[in-house]
């Protein structure tokens, strides 16, 4: 597996391992999720090195961040092994399975891993395929029986054009990935070709306003929205505090039950309602899942609470879309209206950067302060003229700093903040522990 370290290809990778196949890989770094993979008995090179491969593989599976001028790439094409792209590969394992997958521009991993759960506890054993760390099972993949899977469908490289869904989500369509998409557009239209995909007879759940073509193969669209009467569900008396919201879903403007859930912030409300519409599909009655939600845990780096102390709030997030940063900042804002919120924000890619710096620039000034990061390349090479800077000459918060990760800890000792937002899909996670001890040496010593 090329790129094994990748969120998608670990899920496969201990998918392989669940049906007892012999799993090796090879990512540039090791990582948190390499470190339990090999934990699991998966062989992990982290050199482009012919040499440490462990043995002749009958199949590769590579992720498209692998760039085709990749030694082991080259060598494994040159050897005439059977190589697939990691969206084929999914694509194949579930073709045949009733299938859920999960669609949008942000939201997907959240709905899926909902979904997951809500399945599981009532007593359907699906198969789960999800591109973050679910708490409750403390892994981003459930083996089950295999009759259901539970999958996202990632809209990068029209990945999500493999799947063959019985059940589609499609949560937001937001301008993103126009390095692959050229324009909003076309991204529109791979959403219509991904419902093109969908198994006669299914159904389409969306969130109402997405303008989006069924096709006609009989496809029964539903729709979710927040206080909106006019989507088929709507939650209404919604109660958010910190750590739970409450809520009615209602049909076509019939109450069907009461949900509570341990998750906070208007988004996540939606999330919880495309769950739990979904699930009903496949015969869990809405009410018997009005209180399921209470004891999901949530999934890593979403709205995750690192640290919650007297005069402190620290919160890791996973955001990397304007819109994502936006609804992150108002749910904490609306929650603590009173308190200073501050963001150190990771940009990830020079494409996505180059597209949206603006409208980064107008969602973290809804924010306090602003500590910016070099941008994160991840798959792509570093570009002229485009950097940090770009969203820092936007920025009109009270305090904003361009800093190094090396400066992180100094510049949060300056600025000391109440409530810390930690976000960015690159590898500023690996920071989170070093803020949090810090921060906790930081108040004893002040007691």
């Amino acid at each position: 597996m090329l790129g094994i370290g990748g969120i998608g290809m670990s899920a496969l990778a201990r998918y392989f391992l669940s049906k007892g196949l012999q799993v090796s890989g090879y990512d540039q770094n090791p990582s948190k999720i390499t470190d339990s993979l090999m934990e699991e008995g998966v062989s992990i090179q982290f050199q482009a090195d012919i040499a440490q491969i462990p043995w002749q593989a009958d199949l590769v599976v590579y992720t498209p961040a692998i760039p085709e001028e990749n030694l082991l790439f080259q060598y494994f094409l040159n050897a005439h092994t059977l190589m697939k792209k990691r969206a084929v590969m999914l694509g194949e394992i579930s073709r045949g399975k009733f299938t859920i997958a999960v669609a949008g521009s942000h939201g997907k991993t959240s709905v899926s891993a909902m979904i997951t759960y809500l399945l599981r506890q009532h007593g359907i054993k699906c198969t789960a395929l999800i591109g973050g760390i679910m708490k409750n099972y403390k892994s981003n993949f459930v083996a089950g029986d295999d009759q259901i899977f539970v999958v996202e469908a990632d809209e990068y490289d029209r990945s999500f054009l493999a799947l063959e869904p019985d059940i589609a989500i499609i949560t937001a369509i937001d301008a993103d990935h126009l390095d692959v998409y050229k324009s909003e557009k076309a991204l529109h239209y791979s959403f219509s070709e991904f419902l093109g995909k969908m198994k006669p007879g299914g159904i389409l759940i969306s969130k109402q306003g997405l303008k989006l073509d069924a096709g006609e193969k009989g496809i029964k669209h539903q729709t979710y929205a927040i206080e909106n009467p006019s989507a088929d569900y709507s939650a209404s008396d919604l109660v958010l505090q910190s750590g739970k919201t409450s809520y009615y879903i209602n049909y076509k403007g019939k109450r069907l039950s009461r949900v509570q859930t341990s998750l906070s912030g208007k988004y996540n409300v939606e999330n919880t309602m495309a769950a739990i519409v979904s699930a009903q599909h496949t015969g869990i009655k809405c009410s018997a899942m009005s209180s399921t939600l209470e004891d999901f845990e949530g999934i890593e780096r979403r709205f995750d609470i690192i640290l919650d102390r007297p005069g402190l709030l620290v919160i890791n997030d996973y955001a990397h879309h304007p819109k994502e940063i936006e609804a992150l900042i108002e749910s904490v804002k609306l929650l603590h209206p009173h308190r200073r919120v501050s963001v150190l924000f990771q940009p990830h890619l020079y494409s996505r950067t180059k597209d949206m710096y603006q409208a980064f620039a107008d969602a973290l000034n809804l924010a306090d302060e602003v500590l910016l990061l070099p941008i994160y390349a991840a798959r792509e090479k570093s570009t002229k003229g485009i950097s940090s800077i770009l969203i820092l000459k936007r920025l009109q918060t009270a305090v904003k700093m361009l800093i190094e990760k090396s400066k992180i800890l100094d510049s949060l000792n300056i600025i000391r903040p109440e409530i810390l937002l930690i976000v960015g899909a690159g590898d500023i996670d690996s920071m989170v522990g070093l803020i949090k001890e810090n921060f906790i040496a930081q108040q004893e010593e002040e007691k």
